[in-house]
């Protein structure tokens, strides 16, 4: 319970410059999701991507490639993405060996696939990832991804309102066009991602029947 309460105070104190911030997030995501998740984990363990995780591969394996196909590839706007925020490979950010990737060869595999398509899906939604980028980020998708995203969901609300009026509102604004979205947004864990890295970011959006945002979008603002 102390546990519980600790880390859910460190979150609404959360602080956008802090180095450490993936950490903390990824400590709340594995002590709340539990084993919430464990019966969707084994079943993803059986698609063409949790085969292929599961035989050392990842999808960023090999994404310098893309760098001569089409702009519009997946593969390539997440290559735009990277350089355009800096941002290394959140697994690079990650203390993986205190917070999640331990467990089963299955889990481990499973805990490094997430890690890695996070910013596929901020490349996908087109939300920045700054803190409300990935609050909404989080909305979209936080009923496929256990416990853990909707304490930090919730937290997140708490800590948007409390920066005062304009914030607040500017959190409505977003998470009501975010909520629009998630009622139609399929769990993308079953989807063959190394083959969707080859198709237009448009097909892969149809494909997950998610759009892309229309308020927040990192290619506009």
């Amino acid at each position: 319970m102390f546990r519980s309460i600790s880390l859910l105070y460190e979150l609404f104190k959360y602080n956008p410059k802090d180095k450490d911030n993936a950490n903390l997030i990824a400590k709340v995501v594995v002590h709340f999701n539990g084993l919430s998740l464990e019966k969707q984990m084994y079943t993803w363990a059986k698609t063409p991507t949790g085969r292929r995780y599961l035989a050392g591969e990842r999808i960023n394996d090999n994404i310098e490639e893309f760098r001569k196909r089409d702009v519009n590839t997946l593969g390539r706007k997440y290559l735009e993405f990277m350089d355009r925020f800096y941002f290394d490979k959140l697994a690079d950010m990650i203390d993986l060996k205190n917070h999640g990737i331990t467990g089963s060869n299955i889990e481990q595999k499973y805990g490094l696939f997430i890690m890695d398509v996070h910013d596929f899906l901020h490349v996908i939604t087109k939300y920045p990832p700054d803190p409300f980028g990935e609050l909404m980020r989080i909305k979209v998708f936080k009923k496929y991804e256990g416990r853990g995203w909707a304490v930090v969901d919730f937290v997140g609300r708490l800590w948007a309102i409390s920066r005062g009026p304009k914030e607040a509102w500017r959190y409505h604004q977003l998470a009501r066009e975010a909520r629009q979205m998630r009622k139609f947004s399929k769990n993308y864990m079953f989807e063959d991602w190394f083959e969707m890295l080859g198709w237009h970011v448009n097909k892969v959006r149809k494909n997950l029947s998610t759009k892309s945002t229309t308020l927040y979008d990192y290619e506009n603002t």
